[in-house]
């Protein structure tokens, strides 16, 4: 038999012991993070459905899916923040935004901006850090989120 000698970089752990570990370099690789298929998890809408539907629709989408997930979990106070900063943030960007010739690619990065509270301060502080939840459906979240995208679309190429 021959041996194998070992060469750096190799992984010696086995696959499964990897799972549920952190990413130390960003958020990006903990969009799965703390999901489960626990039956007792509260059962929420991810934090990439969050981003997703924040860039993709508007900060206000993503906003009512970060306030459904705290309705789920009774945080009455998560909920006030949340809907008091996507009226606000709303009521400022947008008409600012309107001020400028309006692009996909200027309010996609609007939308960008406001997505930043909801997965790095509001998911943290409200829902919690070391919350294990089952991941919601986004069916309904996706046709609504379709609809608005597609009236939006028509609305800019039509002004």
């Amino acid at each position: 038999m021959e041996s194998q000698e070992l060469r750096e970089g190799d992984n010696l752990q086995p696959r499964k012991a990897k799972t549920g570990t952190r990413n130390p370099l960003g958020f990006f690789g903990e969009w799965n993070y703390n999901i489960t298929t626990d039956q007792e998890a509260p059962l929420l809408y991810s934090r990439f459905a969050i981003y997703a539907f924040t860039v993709f629709c508007s900060v206000f989408f993503g906003g009512v899916l970060m306030f459904l997930n705290l309705r789920k979990l009774n945080n009455k106070h998560g909920q006030a923040v949340v809907a008091i900063y996507t009226i606000l943030y709303g009521a400022i960007a947008y008409p600012v935004l309107m001020q400028f010739d309006m692009r996909i690619s200027l309010l996609n990065i609007v939308n960008i901006l406001g997505s930043i509270p909801f997965y790095s301060i509001f998911w943290g502080k409200y829902v919690g850090k070391a919350t294990k939840y089952r991941t919601e459906s986004v069916l309904i979240p996706s046709v609504i989120g379709s609809v608005i995208l597609a009236l939006t679309i028509i609305l800019i190429f039509n002004m």
